[in-house]
């Protein structure tokens, strides 16, 4: 008999934001996810200063699209005319890039791991360093200068 982890679900919500009302219900990250999405804002910076090729960022955009659509279990969003859009790659690409970036955001901010404040046991204090006992004199004039 194995042992499954249970998956967490986020709910990402962009109040105080441009994108006030947008709601998302989405998988928290894997460590994959993790490595995919690190370095974010290098990786912007890298793509509009072309140091990365154009088939490069355009091969990482299109990993990071299909896998945040894999992640998301649903989310609020309308077209233009007010209908739902599905939650596929295309209705991501339909947007503003803006759109995108700060949808990643979100989820990595959300995706951060917080400590419970709730700690019970404190660590001992242990044993004093070692450098504390180094015994410490002045240097001779000849080797201070």
């Amino acid at each position: 008999m194995g042992f499954t982890p249970k998956r967490t679900v986020l709910k990402l919500s962009f109040s105080e934001s441009d994108y006030d009302g947008f709601e998302v219900r989405i998988r928290k990250m894997t460590v994959e996810d993790a490595y995919l999405f690190d370095d974010l804002t290098g990786w912007e910076k890298d793509i509009k200063a072309g140091h990365v090729s154009r088939e490069q960022a355009q091969e990482r955009i299109d990993r990071m699209h299909r896998r945040m659509i894999e992640c998301i279990l649903d989310w609020n969003l309308e077209d233009d005319d007010g209908q739902p859009m599905p939650v596929t790659v295309e209705s991501i690409r339909a947007q503003e890039p803006e759109f995108f970036w700060v949808l990643v955001r979100a989820w990595i901010r959300a995706n951060s791991i917080v400590v419970d404040g709730d700690l019970k046991d404190s660590s001992p204090s242990g044993d004093p360093s070692a450098e504390a006992s180094i015994p410490m004199e002045e240097l001779s004039e000849s080797l201070a200068s």
